[in-house]
């Protein structure tokens, strides 16, 4: 079952809201004991979070059981998407994950699907315990602006909100809602890069508290084909500038800097590892603002 995006919290009695984990889906079979775990496309990922799979018969405390949830990686007491996306890929033990279970789909023989959410997630405070790295996610019953909020302060990626009667259907469903936490940076335009001729993404960044120029990557969602052809040929007016810094070139794509002329706003989910904005989405240009303006936090 998937959320629908929302675009602001809300308070409902008659809603569910539990904080969203920034992780990899993860659907969790127990048959007879033993633990099997699959991807959100149905296949099989046991081999590689066998710690997972080992814990889950003792935390669940049953032998037949199906679950939802989320395999993350905790960094400052929040899912570090990256981290969790290392372990996935290099299948390295030494990156501790853990199962975060928000659902019962099954229990004991029993298909849970259309027994509703408030009840499902009854069952599943009950059988999940503490400790270890399978724990259930917490659910706050009405209040969903406040746990927005508290996400919000702590660096989370926002909550999901959950009728309390809704059945466990399979696919996006209104009756799931998501609401994510989206920062907004102003951002320098630095450079673009191009293909046969045509601006494909702008380069931005942002100044640092010394005043070096800092990589916030590349960015062309929010941006139409019109946008991007009208700022193309405004770059190409502008005087050429050294690179700031070095920049991935892909095969048959132009990089080309500029003095730093124009600003954007960006919409964006964090900033990851190496200091580029993760889903960057372009709000607008701010033709008032200078580029000296676009300072990091």
């Amino acid at each position: 079952m998937e959320p629908v995006l929302l675009r602001e919290a809300f308070d409902d009695p008659a809603w569910c809201f539990q904080p969203k984990w920034d992780g990899i889906r993860g659907l969790a079979v127990v048959r007879g004991g033993v633990a099997r775990i699959f991807g959100r496309g149905g296949g099989e990922r046991t081999a590689r979070y066998p710690d997972i799979a080992a814990a889950l018969p003792r935390a669940v405390g049953t032998r037949d059981c199906w679950l939802d949830g989320e395999i993350v990686a905790m960094a400052g007491g929040r899912p570090a998407f990256e981290r969790v996306m290392r372990r996935a890929m290099s299948g390295d033990l030494r990156t501790p994950v853990q199962y975060a279970v928000f659902d019962v789909v099954g229990l004991q023989g029993r298909d849970w699907r259309r027994t509703p959410f408030a009840e499902r997630q009854a069952q599943l405070e009950r059988l999940v315990r503490a400790g270890g790295p399978v724990l259930a996610t917490p659910t706050v019953a009405g209040q969903g602006r406040s746990l927005f909020a508290e996400m919000r302060a702590g660096g989370w990626e926002g909550i999901v909100a959950k009728r309390a009667d809704s059945p466990y259907v399979a696919g996006p469903s209104p009756l799931w809602r998501k609401v994510k936490v989206r920062r907004r940076q102003l951002c320098a335009v630095v450079g673009y890069t191009s293909r046969g001729g045509r601006c494909r993404s702008l380069l931005v960044g942002a100044y640092d508290d010394e005043g070096r120029l800092v990589d916030l990557g590349g960015i062309s969602s929010g941006l139409t084909e019109a946008h991007l052809a009208e700022v193309g040929a405004f770059l190409r007016r502008q005087p050429p500038a050294p690179p700031p810094y070095p920049v991935r070139r892909g095969r048959g794509v132009d990089v080309t800097f500029v003095r730093p002329s124009l600003c954007v706003l960006v919409e964006f989910a964090e900033r990851g590892s190496d200091g580029r904005l993760r889903a960057p989405v372009a709000v607008g240009f701010v033709p008032e603002a200078e580029p000296a303006a676009a300072v990091l936090p």
